[in-house]
């Protein structure tokens, strides 16, 4: 029998940074509970699912559908690298986004 894959996720690799897509099952996680974790990360501009995207600076955004909810995050100079980790609350975010990701 095939192992079934799993996947959270994509990293896309861009000219002046990098962008993360976490996917997750419908309606598991709000963007409320998303908001303080992204504050965390200094100056990173939220943009609404509706609008265009910026080709400069990083941003985030929360992303809804039918068939799973993501939050899409780019990085770009001089946020690279800068994120901590080791944090509490940033390590929890993401074990909480691999339970949810395993419910799938």
């Amino acid at each position: 029998m095939k192992a079934k894959i799993k996947k959270i996720g994509y990293i896309f690799p861009q000219k002046n940074g990098v962008k993360v897509a976490i996917d997750f099952p419908v309606g598991k996680l709000k963007v409320d509970e998303v908001i303080p974790i992204i504050n965390l990360i200094n100056q990173i501009t939220h943009i609404p699912m509706e609008q265009r995207a910026p080709t400069k600076g990083s941003w985030w955004r929360f992303r809804y559908s039918d068939q799973f909810d993501s939050i899409h995050l780019t990085l770009r100079e001089p946020h690279l690298g800068t994120i901590d980790f080791t944090r509490r609350e940033i390590k929890e975010f993401f074990q909480r986004i691999i339970y949810l990701a395993n419910l799938i």
